[in-house]
């Protein structure tokens, strides 16, 4: 069994864009997946692997300046990356058989979700998700507050040698995190 840590990042559309790919798709596409990135740990939460992919959106297909400002990705990055349905292929391989996702909070796995049903690709495989947020919270102070990763890496003491909002680095970060919890117990 392996835990693989994942994070993404997404565009957003401007409202007018989001609006019309939303009234085509006759659904809610709130972002589309630009990056992913996860990180492998073994059973002993030893880091074993890592995985990283710039995807190349399919409707949003101008990157948001903000969007662009905070993670560092560049509209060139973007046009150049690897399809969703292609990108997906390749990252679920890469998890293999018997894994369980860790994110840090609520949003990843939907988001993903959302962006591989507007494509048609089953997304049974990202069932098994635990949102180490959740974790952290009742491990350290008891509470149900979202803390942010940034938070819960210096209450750890972790250095943050490497710019945060990139996929890799957040689930590189999240998987130090990791390895401080009793991830066992908190997923029990």
């Amino acid at each position: 069994m392996y835990y693989i840590t994942l994070d993404l990042e997404w565009n957003q559309a401007y409202a007018q864009k989001a609006l019309a790919v939303q009234k085509q798709l006759k659904c809610r596409l709130r972002g589309e997946v630009i990056q992913i990135g996860a990180v492998k740990l073994d059973k002993n939460l030893h880091i074993c692997g890592s995985y990283q992919i710039i995807v190349k959106p399919k409707y949003y297909k101008k990157l948001h300046r903000h969007v662009s400002a905070l993670t560092g990705i560049t509209q060139e990055q973007m046009d150049m990356g690897t399809p969703l349905p292609e990108a997906a292929e390749r990252f679920k391989r890469w998890c293999g058989d018997d894994f369980a996702f860790l994110t840090w909070g609520p949003d990843d796995i939907p988001m993903l979700k959302d962006n591989l049903h507007v494509h048609g690709i089953d997304s049974h495989w990202l069932e098994r998700t635990y949102d180490l947020q959740i974790i952290f919270g009742k491990q350290t102070d008891g509470t149900k507050r979202q803390r942010s990763l940034e938070y819960a890496m210096e209450y750890f003491e972790i250095p943050q040698r490497l710019p945060a909002h990139d996929a890799l680095n957040d689930a590189y970060f999240t998987a130090l995190v990791a390895a401080k919890l009793d991830v066992i117990g908190g997923i029990a």
